[in-house]
C-alpha cells in the first residue's frame, strides 16, 4: 500500500492505557488483554501511510513500562505485523527465525489440562487435535510492546505521559474540535478521538453515558449497563516458569472439574507462561468484589489444586477475568473504541491482543483512504464498526464458550457431578466431545484472513465516501 494522495490533515488523539500492575494498588492501574496494542499499531500505520495526519498519544501512566506476561498471536494477526514491516524485529526479539510460526504442541508439553487427572492423557489427545493445523507466535508481552513503541516516530512529540483521560466533549458542529479533559485538569482538542484506553475506558464511559442520555426508558438503562465491565466468573493464576525447570513440575489436579491450565513458551524459550484458570460457580455476570489483580504466594496457587508443585512459578499473581459486554456500537460521531475498551474478552482463545491489533489495522486502513476527511469521519467510523464489531464480538463469544468447554461446563459435562467424575462414572468418549467442541470453536484461526477484511474496508470507503 502507498501513502494516500493529498489527504486532509486530521488531528487524531489516541487515549492509551498501558498494561501494568501498580505495586501499591493493583486495582488502580490494571489493564489487560489487548489494552493499548491497537492504538500503538494505529499510530505506526498512520505515520507510515498517511504522514500528514497529526497524531497525539495520551498515555495514562508516567512512562511506558515493562508489562505483563505472555501474549500469543494467530496467523491473522501475524499477517498484519508482517504487512507493516515488523516481522523481522519481532522474530529477533523472540530469538527465532521461523517466519511460519510453530504448532502449539511444538511450543509446549502441556497445552491444556482438563480434569480428572486419571483421564488427562486421553483428554489432552482429544484437545490437541486443534493444534495440529493452528500456528502460533508467542511473545513476552513486553517484547511486543517494546517493538511497537520503538516504531512510533517522534515519540517525544507524539506521546504525552501522565495524561489520564477522564471525559471528552464532542460539539454538534463537525467543524468544531472535540475537547479532551484529563485527570490533572488540563485539556486538549482533536478532530478524531480513538479510545484505546482499556477495559475501564473513559472513552466508553463518556460515549455510552451520552447514548443513554439520548435514549429513553428501557433502552436508556440497557445502554448504561454497557459502561462498566462485568466479571466472567473466572480468576486466573499467572506466572512465568523457567523453561529448564518445567521437567520437574509435578501436576496432580484431582477431580475438581472447574480448573484448567494453559502454557506456552515466551522470551526466546527461556520461560513458560502459565495460566491456571479457576471458575467460581454463579460468578458470571456479576461485579467482582475486591482488587482485580494482586500478587499471591506459590502456596496460594498450589492450594487451588489437589496437589501441584508450583515452587518454580516466578512472581505469581491472581487476576479477576473481567470483560466488556457486547456493545451495540463501537462508534459515536467522531469517536471510536478499539481493543479492550470495545471488546475485552476472556483469554481462553489467546486473542485479546490480536483483536486489538486487527482493530487498529482496519481503522488505520479506512482513515488512510482518499475521501476520508473531517466531514466524512462519522461515515468512515461506521465502516469500521460494521467490519470490526461482528468479527471481534464473534471471537469474544467463542473465547467464553471455549472457557466453558475446557472447564467441563458444557459438551455434556455439565450433567456430570464431581463425585461421578472422580470415580470415572461417565462415557469415555466424553473427552473426545470436548476436543471436537474446542476444534469447532477454534476453526476460525486458520480459516480466515484479515487481508480480506482490509480489502472490504477499502471497497466500502470507495462505495460510500469517494
Amino acid at each position: 500500500m502507498v501513502a494516500s494522495e493529498n489527504p486532509q490533515k486530521l488531528r487524531i488523539a489516541i487515549a492509551y492505557a498501558t498494561f501494568r500492575l501498580h505495586p501499591d494498588d493493583p486495582c488502580s492501574l490494571f489493564e489487560r488483554s489487548g489494552s493499548g496494542f491497537g492504538g500503538l499499531l494505529l499510530a505506526i500505520f498512520l505515520q507510515k501511510y498517511c504522514p500528514d495526519h497529526e497524531i497525539d498519544i495520551y498515555e495514562a501512566a508516567h512512562e511506558f513500562g515493562e508489562i505483563g506476561a505472555g501474549v500469543a498471536m494467530w496467523p491473522r494477526v501475524w499477517q498484519v505485523l508482517r504487512y507493516i514491516g515488523l516481522e523481522d524485529q519481532l522474530l529477533e526479539a523472540t530469538g527465532t527465525l521461523n517466519k511460519e510460526g510453530a504448532h502449539l504442541r511444538q511450543l509446549q508439553r502441556r497445552f491444556i489440562r482438563i480434569l480428572p487427572l486419571h483421564r488427562v492423557s486421553r483428554c489432552t489427545y482429544a484437545i490437541t487435535r486443534v493444534t495440529r493445523k493452528a500456528l502460533l507466535f508467542a511473545f513476552h508481552r513486553s517484547q511486543l510492546h517494546k517493538v511497537l513503541v520503538d516504531n512510533v516516530k517522534d515519540k517525544d512529540k507524539v506521546v504525552h505521559f501522565s495524561k489520564r483521560l477522564v471525559s471528552y466533549s464532542e460539539p454538534a458542529f463537525i467543524d468544531e474540535p472535540i475537547t479532551l479533559t484529563f485527570k490533572d485538569g488540563t485539556t486538549a482538542t482533536c478532530d478524531l478521538l480513538l479510545g484505546s484506553d482499556g477495559i475501564r475506558s473513559a472513552v466508553r464511559h463518556t460515549m455510552y453515558t451520552g447514548l443513554a442520555n439520548e435514549a429513553e426508558g428501557v433502552r436508556a438503562e440497557e445502554l448504561r449497563e454497557m459502561i462498566d465491565p462485568v466479571w466472567s466468573g473466572m480468576v486466573v493464576y499467572r506466572g512465568l516458569v523457567p523453561a529448564g525447570q518445567v521437567q520437574n513440575t509435578k501436576l496432580d489436579l484431582g477431580h475438581v472439574a472447574i480448573i484448567s491450565l494453559m502454557s506456552y513458551a515466551v522470551s526466546r524459550g527461556e520461560f513458560i507462561n502459565v495460566a491456571a484458570f479457576v471458575g467460581i460457580p454463579d460468578g458470571e455476570g456479576k461485579s467482582y468484589e475486591g482488587p482485580w489483580s494482586a500478587p499471591v504466594t506459590q502456596e496460594e496457587v498450589a492450594a487451588q489444586y489437589a496437589t501441584w508443585d508450583s515452587d518454580n512459578i516466578e512472581k505469581p499473581s491472581v487476576w479477576a477475568v473481567n470483560t466488556v459486554r457486547y456493545l451495540p456500537t463501537y462508534v459515536k460521531g467522531r469517536v471510536a473504541l478499539l481493543g479492550d475498551a470495545a471488546h475485552a474478552m476472556t483469554p481462553n482463545q489467546g486473542s485479546g491482543a490480536g483483536q486489538a491489533i486487527e482493530d487498529g489495522f482496519i481503522l488505520a486502513t479506512i482513515l488512510s483512504q482518499p475521501g476520508v476527511s473531517r466531514a466524512t469521519l462519522p461515515e468512515a467510523l461506521e465502516i469500521y464498526d460494521a467490519l470490526r464489531r461482528p468479527v471481534s464480538q464473534g471471537v469474544h463469544r467463542r473465547s467464553r464458550q471455549t472457557g466453558h468447554i475446557v472447564s467441563l461446563e458444557s459438551a455434556g459435562w455439565e450433567n456430570v457431578s464431581a463425585a461421578e467424575s472422580a470415580r470415572g462414572g461417565f462415557p469415555k468418549d466424553m473427552f473426545d466431545r470436548v476436543g471436537a467442541e474446542i476444534e469447532k470453536e477454534m476453526a476460525w484461526v486458520g480459516a480466515s484472513s484479515v487481508m480480506d477484511d482490509r480489502a472490504r474496508a477499502c471497497e466500502m470507503v470507495r462505495e460510500r465516501l469517494v
